[in-house]
């Protein structure tokens, strides 16, 4: 009996601290604020406000020019001999780099068998037993391959 209030005592534990962990990432506040935390919390997170996160508040200068040796070169500051100098203004919350197209892989065909299974061959009108006692004769001429190869090592 003991253990089985142990246990539910346990569980209830669990799931309130799991709502609790829920809510908070939901909404990025506790549901009610702790005695034991007290306001140690709200001073080591730092308030984000709306108003701080502007999209396209940070774009950068960036500009563009062809060398003589027709390279495009790209900078910061615009280069002091170039005339015909782009200048261009880049979100950082924008993807520059376009993504290639993923592709379905090629499966490679499977290898046939040479033991059993192996439909095109002749071996069709051989009985499981013989294909068996192939498989067995190939399996020891392999291994006593491996065997003339280790004692010549």
């Amino acid at each position: 009996m003991k253990t089985l209030i142990v246990k539910c005592v346990m569980m209830v534990i669990i799931v309130i601290g799991l709502v609790h962990y829920a809510l908070y990432l939901k909404t990025g506040q506790l549901p009610w604020q702790s005695p034991m935390l007290g306001n140690l919390v709200t001073e080591t997170l730092p308030a984000i406000s709306l108003e701080s996160v502007k999209p396209g508040s940070d774009k950068t200068r960036v500009y563009k020019w062809v060398d003589e040796q027709g390279v495009v070169n790209y900078s910061q500051e615009p280069p002091a001999d170039q005339a015909n100098t782009e200048m261009l203004e880049i979100d950082p919350d924008v993807n520059l780099i376009q993504g290639t197209p993923v592709t379905a892989p090629v499966a490679a065909p499977r290898p046939r068998s040479v033991l059993i299974g192996d439909s095109s061959s002749s071996e069709e009108s051989q009985t499981p037993i013989e294909k068996a006692q192939a498989a067995k004769a190939l399996l020891e001429a392999r291994d006593r391959e491996q065997k003339k190869i280790l004692d010549s090592l």
